[in-house]
């Protein structure tokens, strides 16, 4: 393993302006510098790069590149988690060219996914895409061969062409985000130099400095994985160790075994990875875990449960793993990243919150858990960069502190809008509030609502079900059907709400089935999961569920993120498209 250096930072804003200055700063004053590791799916054995090496790669694609292109052209990186992703990316930089990360999960057939990323490549209207030789076929089926410049990020040509690194604007575009959503109508955040480096030392003045290296597996596609894990690491000038996604989704152990083999001190991902190491790791496979050197155990993308957070600390506090490692945080890439977060060495905040006020839109918050309320985690401080103001969505008057509203965010880290869509940009990045004279406001389209400067998310805007005048969450909708029968898989159950008969909103519930859990179960059979959920949803929330369906595992659909998208759940249920399980399930005696 390369040995890595000291940091060369003190949370103070760097000289530089971009990340392509920063990279060939630290390729020339620590070119031996331990920058990143990659572990393959099928081997312990890590690859390990410096920023010298980096740095080259990204001389050699970018001198391509500029051969090739012109400044401002878009690249589509069609690129699994490798060292030629982060070139590729810095190469872009380098080249002024605008990177636009793609998912890479692509099949023979022509699949979603696929069609997802013609709609993206349409929508950016990209000029080339960076692969692997490998890959190039599967990309050529997915995209088409006409129209794209192709380059090998693995098997360049060797050519006489330089790479001359032109310095970006910092108001220029580095790259486009395309946010989760359907496949038809994907939308590229513009982020800008300046909004990566914003928020970069956002990120910074909240995250507590230690020694040891950041994990990371989630995909570099999506923003936590490109800017939290791969240039969060760079700007700090810490290593990253990097693994696929399907590594960890399939061997969630592996994520913790990296995590105490590297004696990392930065590691994390959404609310359900955590859940899913309790799920996946008994017991007697956590032994020989050392987890003490984690200090920051990032929780973000989706809702922060409280449960999950007592749940993990309860199940690998024997492997040195503390409460007060969790970091809760809020972002979206419309703020490029981050939001707020947990600050420095604080326990993560919780307050168990009235269900009845919440319902109303109000915030109750009880001394003590008691009947009719929740346990609610807050996602950190607002960063102190950042402006967060919490808006009644009609009015579009600021709330006062006890009620709930959509989120709004302004500061140097809010994107410039979204790539070709002026009328999405103008409704979306150009909010005003009357007492903030001359500052704009993203709208998140999230609810929440401010205590004592922490934020917390209660739901999505569009997500929100109403019926009988009260306002219900569907992730707590969610929990409480996961909860009632051990056959449904944790963190894949949507629940929305349809109109049956035209104006009258009742509410559904999509649950894919654990096959393996309902056969230990000792119950009465597929009917009675679905009244065991109907029971409790009425029991906990007062609440008649008109149908509970249960679905093939691994069917419903997710964001890039691994996040359930409620919106295709509906579309699925009412085009009569959903996937029963292939077979009854047998009980046990």
């Amino acid at each position: 393993m390369i040995e890595t250096h000291a940091n060369i930072e003190s949370g103070d804003r760097l000289a530089v302006r971009t990340f392509a200055e920063l990279l060939q700063y630290r390729a020339a004053h620590h070119p031996e510098g331990w920058a990143y590791s990659f572990l393959p799916d099928d081997s312990e054995l890590e690859c390990d790069f410096t920023y010298g090496q980096l740095h080259a790669k990204a001389l050699e694609i970018g001198a391509e590149l500029q051969r090739r292109l012109v400044p401002g052209d878009r690249a589509i990186l069609l690129l699994p988690t490798c060292f030629e992703f982060v070139a590729a990316f810095f190469a872009c930089l380098y080249a002024g060219i605008i990177a636009v990360p793609a998912n890479v999960h692509l099949h023979g057939r022509m699949s979603a996914q696929a069609q997802r990323l013609q709609a993206l490549s349409s929508d950016a209207g990209a000029a080339a895409v960076i692969t692997l030789q490998s890959w190039t076929e599967r990309g050529k089926k997915a995209l088409g061969e006409s129209g794209y410049q192709w380059i090998s990020a693995d098997a360049l040509e060797p050519s006489h062409f330089r790479c001359v690194p032109e310095p970006p604007r910092e108001s220029d575009i580095a790259l486009l985000q395309y946010t989760s959503g359907s496949t038809s109508s994907p939308k590229g955040v513009m982020v800008t130099h300046r909004n990566l480096m914003h928020n970069a030392f956002c990120n910074m003045s909240m995250f507590p400095t230690s020694p040891g290296p950041l994990v990371g597996w989630l995909p570099l596609y999506h923003d936590m994985g490109l800017v939290g894990c791969m240039l969060q690491p760079l700007y700090r000038g810490q290593a990253a160790v990097l693994m696929s996604p399907v590594s960890f989704l399939y061997y969630p152990l592996r994520w913790l075994r990296t995590i105490s083999r590297f004696r990392a001190s930065q590691s994390g991902g959404p609310d359900f990875a955590y859940r899913l190491c309790v799920e996946r790791i008994p017991p007697e496979r956590r032994k020989g875990l050392d987890l003490s050197s984690w200090k920051v155990a990032f929780n973000g993308s989706e809702p922060v449960r409280a449960e999950t957070l007592d749940l993990f600390t309860a199940a690998f506090e024997e492997c040195g793993f503390q409460r007060s490692t969790f970091y809760p945080c809020y972002g979206l890439a419309e703020a490029t990243l981050s939001v707020s977060g947990t600050k420095k060495e604080m326990e993560p905040r919780v307050e168990s919150i009235g269900m009845a006020a919440l319902e109303s839109g109000q915030v109750n918050v009880a001394t003590k858990p008691e009947a009719g309320s929740r346990k609610i985690a807050a996602s950190g401080h607002v960063n102190a960069q950042m402006r967060v103001a919490i808006v009644d969505p009609k009015s579009q008057q600021e709330c006062s502190s006890r009620e709930i509203g959509e989120i709004w965010v302004a500061g140097e880290s809010v994107a410039d809008g979204y790539w070709k869509r002026s009328e999405d940009t103008e409704k979306v990045f150009h909010a005003r509030l009357p007492q903030y004279p001359g500052m704009l406001f993203m709208r998140t389209g999230d609810l929440g609502f401010l205590s004592e400067d922490h934020l917390f998310v209660s739901g999505r805007l569009k997500d929100l079900i109403v019926i009988g005048g009260k306002n219900h969450y569907p992730q707590d909708l969610e929990l409480t059907a996961q909860n009632a029968h051990p056959a449904l898989r944790n963190g894949v159950i949507g629940a929305f709400s349809i109109e049956d008969p035209p104006g009258d909103e009742v509410l559904v519930i999509l649950a894919e089935l654990n096959i393996k859990a309902a056969e230990r179960a000792a119950t009465g059979g597929v009917e009675e999961i679905r009244r065991s959920v109907m029971r409790a949803i009425a029991e906990e929330h007062e609440l008649n569920c008109r149908t509970v369906e249960l679905v093939e595992s691994g069917t419903l659909p997710r964001t890039s993120s691994g996040k359930l998208q409620r919106f295709g759940c509906r579309e699925l249920y009412l085009k009569g498209s959903l996937r029963q399980p292939d077979c009854e399930i047998a009980y046990a005696d």
